[in-house]
């Protein structure tokens, strides 16, 4: 791997000689099961049944995004603690680096919304996923401007590393280009916060987050969130094809220069951190009975 240490940042990577390095294949496997993992608690804690079953502060019927923007908060110290955590077995890489990488890593969090999108588009239906649909939608938005600013940083550092031999290796293409995704996914995420906030601004948060009960429990979609959830959805997707192709790209570029300290206690680490943000969602706000 002497020639993609020329064209990886060496801030990511650490040449230390250490042998017990996991494989590029259990590292992409580790983050699978994050993503599996974070989808079982999506469709499992987003139901208003379940929400309404666990104590909340904040019970209401109309949908506000407190929780979403406070479980948003919650992400750059699972990026912390899981950046820190690779530095425990001699493998000492840049820790603005690597935080860096860290906010852009690939969430599930897209499929199971469009799982939940095919289930209520229709406004002759409602669907008791909605509320937490809305919350995902803006904790989304908000992670992918927070990677925007470290994407652009990436890019903008591209013309100081020297290629070499790398410039015609696959994997080395994808980890540039993949930046230039996640950046526009979160530029179109920036003009989505925009278009939410003057519509809330404009119309003094009634349509904004208006419930229609239907029979059957849950809630109709409005016209402006048919449409946002539309543009936000298909965002997400981008986001998330962006970030697969980085981490890809990256762990199968980089090899043993890239060993994290422990991989289970990153596991660890964000198997807590996403059953807690799942939990405390609808503890920090949910749907009244």
């Amino acid at each position: 791997m002497s020639s993609a240490i020329d064209c990886m940042p060496q801030g990511l990577i650490y040449d230390a000689g250490l042998t017990d390095c996991a494989t590029s294949f259990r590292l992409l496997l580790s983050l699978g099961i994050f993503n599996a993992w974070n989808a079982f608690l999506s469709i499992f804690f987003s139901h208003d049944y379940i929400r309404k079953k666990i104590p909340s502060c904040s019970c209401s019927k109309q949908w506000g995004p407190w929780s979403s923007i406070l479980m948003a908060m919650v992400h750059p110290f699972a990026m912390l603690l899981a950046t820190l955590s690779i530095r425990a077995n001699g493998f000492y890489p840049d820790i603005i680096l690597v935080f860096a990488i860290w906010t852009m890593r690939p969430r599930m969090v897209a499929t199971p919304i469009w799982y939940l999108f095919a289930n209520c588009c229709s406004s002759k239906h409602t669907n008791p996923y909605l509320w937490t649909f809305k919350d995902n939608v803006v904790e989304e938005t908000l992670l992918n401007i927070f990677a925007l600013p470290f994407a652009i940083w990436f890019i903008i550092g591209r013309q100081y590393v020297t290629p070499g031999e790398c410039a015609s290796v696959m994997d080395y293409q994808l980890f540039w280009n993949a930046f230039y995704v996640i950046a526009g996914a979160g530029v179109i995420s920036l003009l989505l916060l925009i278009y939410m906030l003057l519509h809330w601004c404009f119309n003094a948060a009634r349509h904004y987050t208006r419930v229609n009960n239907g029979k059957g429990g849950g809630e109709r979609l409005s016209c402006f969130w048919k449409w946002t959830l539309t543009i936000a959805g298909l965002n997400m997707f981008v986001a998330f094809t962006g970030q697969w192709l980085l981490w890809s790209a990256f762990i199968s570029n980089a090899g043993t220069d890239f060993c994290p300290g422990s991989v289970v206690g990153e596991s660890v680490t964000w198997a807590v951190t996403l059953f807690a943000i799942a939990i405390s969602r609808p503890f920090m706000g949910g749907p009244s009975n």
